[in-house]
């Protein structure tokens, strides 16, 4: 019994080694090939965040940027991608990152110890997630990691022999609404999504948000870049209930983030350039983003 026992121990133990051997690897070479992306030599901004930022800030209209935005992208994840990038890219910049007051929400933390949140978001960023990232979602969310490890593995795989920037799916991109459906429903959905756990409980103040954020302030700094916290339009309705507890410590940030903070929350535009309530469609990206680049020009001078 204790020989068929050390066997299947055996057996397992050579299953492990192996497979931690060929993920080792292959998130090795995966960060060697991630850590050498080269934007164009002309991209001078960087726009990430969520799908606020995704939405409403045209890199079509705002001259030498990229907008490599992802809904739903925690700091966690921004960080990593920011600090690829800035790494092997000096002719950025800025960095045009999205805060607003859903961003200080715990329903972010879901998007990295949430297994049913994470299962999309673990193998999008595995090749860039570094020493210290790694051992923090292993330890609040290690049966989910372990769960989704072969596609955490293909997700770093893909990444070895990617050459295009479209091939890097950490890197997101501007997206084109063409939505016009602001309405009761619309804003109600978001409201509850971003501050209500199961449409009652209040969800608290995410303290994994706000470590990143100052990472990625910290990075800023240390990489001589810009950075700008910008808090797109927001729709009067959406804006109202927003609860208190969040409009409270967004503004108390002020004497921490002040100086980089960019509040275009209440920027008005026709009710025709509204995706829904938080969110701008395509037409209201192109008055926005003309806005924010005369807001620019004028900071510059």
């Amino acid at each position: 019994m204790k020989g068929f026992l050390y066997k299947i121990f055996k057996f397992f133990l050579i299953l492990l080694i192996t497979v931690s051997a060929a993920f080792g690897i292959t998130y090795m070479l995966s960060y060697r090939n991630v850590s050498n992306i080269k934007l164009d030599k002309d991209t001078h901004i960087l726009i990430c965040g969520d799908s606020h930022t995704k939405t409403a800030l045209n890199d079509s209209i705002i001259p030498n940027s990229l907008n490599i935005a992802h809904s739903s992208e925690h700091y966690l994840y921004s960080y990593n991608v920011l600090r690829v990038l800035l790494a092997n890219n000096p002719q950025i910049t800025t960095v045009l990152l999205g805060m607003s007051y859903h961003n200080l929400s715990t329903f972010y933390d879901d998007y990295i110890f949430d297994q049913a949140m994470t299962q999309y978001m673990y193998p999008r960023y595995a090749a860039v997630l570094d020493i210290n990232s790694i051992p923090l979602i292993l330890n609040h969310n290690f049966e989910g990691f372990t769960t989704d490890f072969k596609d955490i593995y293909h997700g770093a795989y893909r990444h070895i022999n990617s050459r295009k920037l479209d091939d890097y799916s950490f890197i997101g991109w501007f997206y084109k609404s063409k939505r016009n459906n602001k309405n009761d429903s619309t804003i109600n959905d978001a409201l509850e999504k971003h501050y209500y756990r199961s449409g009652q409980d209040l969800y608290s103040i995410s303290e994994f948000q706000l470590i990143y954020l100052r990472k990625i302030m910290k990075l800023c700094i240390y990489q001589d870049v810009k950075l700008k916290l910008i808090n797109c339009p927001l729709s009067t309705e959406y804006h109202s209930q927003v609860p208190t507890e969040f409009l409270e410590y967004y503004d108390n940030l002020n004497s921490e983030f002040g100086q980089f903070i960019l509040d275009y929350h209440d920027f008005t535009v026709p009710e025709n350039c509204w995706g829904d309530g938080d969110h701008l469609n395509l037409s209201g990206s192109m008055i926005f983003s003309e806005f924010v680049v005369r807001e620019m020009a004028s900071q510059s001078r």
